[in-house]
């Protein structure tokens, strides 16, 4: 990462750390590190996250860390917070901050911010279902080709998301998570599944994931991967 990317992204992790360190010392925080190989097409790369949640209410936070290492050094970074406030054991109003520097041609950075309402549907220990719907601002920075140069465009974006889990004998879980994503001329969509294996201290995870995206009338581009991890949680 070089330095412009790392004064990028010290911007929104100064807010996010001033909204959620006062909820750090009263709240009752589970994690895990999570890390693997990630295959998309020819390419290979190497995974770690990092995931802190904690499942308080009416006020639960989930906060994750990525870090993609790519073939050629390509390293990618994405950095998320998610609060939720529940009205109800079923309701919830919810909000999310990303940060994510890109790998995209001429694409430096984009960070996000949302809010919306979701429904859990189901919530026992062997079941989960939930929906959400919201709306917000993407901002990306572009890098141009004269040096020193930079460009920030700033678009709204609406969003639907549909998550369910499955666990199997308190060893195998079924996971999908399917989004769907509008700015503009922009759509993307995403779906996600996954099987996770239970082990001592931790999970083996096999996880397929398929995206597109389209402009206007432009072709459709759709890309996937895979990836293999492993989970340790504390």
């Amino acid at each position: 990462m070089n330095i412009r990317h790392i004064g990028a992204i010290m911007s929104p992790l100064a807010l996010l750390a001033c909204v959620i360190t006062p909820g750090l010392g009263h709240a009752d925080w589970t994690g895990g590190i999570e890390g693997g190989q990630v295959i998309t097409g020819d390419n290979k790369g190497t995974k770690i996250r990092l995931k802190l949640s904690n499942s308080d209410r009416p006020f639960s936070q989930a906060i994750y860390a990525d870090w993609i290492r790519g073939d050629d050094d390509n390293d990618s970074y994405e950095i998320g917070y998610t609060p939720r406030y529940w009205f109800s054991e079923q309701a919830y109003a919810f909000g999310e901050g990303k940060v994510q520097t890109s790998n995209v041609t001429n694409v430096e950075l984009q960070n996000s911010l949302l809010a919306g309402v979701g429904i859990q549907l189901i919530n026992t220990e062997s079941q989960k279902l939930f929906a959400e719907a919201g709306a917000g601002q993407l901002f990306t920075r572009f890098e141009t080709v004269a040096p020193g140069q930079e460009s920030t465009e700033s678009t709204g974006i609406a969003i639907g998301r549909l998550g369910a889990s499955q666990v199997l004998s308190d060893l195998i879980k079924f996971e999908l998570d399917a989004d769907y994503a509008t700015a503009e001329d922009l759509v993307t969509t995403k779906a996600e599944a996954g099987i996770s294996l239970r082990t001592a201290g931790g999970a083996i995870k096999y996880s397929y994931r398929a995206r597109t995206s389209q402009f206007g009338d432009e072709d459709r581009i759709s890309t996937n991967d895979s990836s293999v991890s492993f989970t340790y949680g504390f």
